[in-house]
């Protein structure tokens, strides 16, 4: 294995892990940048099950009748889904590219993040429809 498999196949902090121009060689900024993965995940789950979901049920279903007051609003989701998902797939491959356990801490926090909003829109209960006016 060459010196740059061995850099790429660490774990935890250490003086080859770069990210962003930046030594990750303490556990202090390691654990800031597993925690921004955690955070970040919660963030990229909320963007690909609720605000394009929306998206696509809402703004793009011709067979609906949009109300005037919700464009302004579909336009800011749209320009903000977009420009989130450039800047979220930068920094993402940047720290995949980095080390292998990033790799695992952001497969780890995806599935997280995905089990829990999954079991969110299981164990909802649908209420009546006057319930949900009150």
């Amino acid at each position: 294995m060459d010196a740059e498999s061995q850099k790429f196949y660490s774990f935890g902090p250490n003086p080859s892990l770069v990210v962003f121009g930046l030594k990750v060689d303490t556990y202090s900024k390691y654990s800031v940048i597993v925690f921004y993965c955690f955070v970040n995940s919660l963030l990229r789950s909320a963007y690909r099950d609720i605000l394009l979901a929306w998206q696509t049920n809402s703004v793009q279903d011709i067979t609906k009748t949009k109300r005037k007051e919700m464009k302004c609003f579909a336009y800011e989701v749209s320009f903000i889904t977009t420009i989130y998902g450039w800047m979220d797939w930068y920094i993402y491959i940047n720290l995949l590219l980095s080390q292998v356990d990033m790799i695992l801490i952001e497969i780890s926090s995806d599935l997280f993040m995905s089990f829990a909003t999954t079991r969110y829109y299981l164990e909802a209960v649908e209420k009546p429809l006057e319930e949900a006016l009150v």
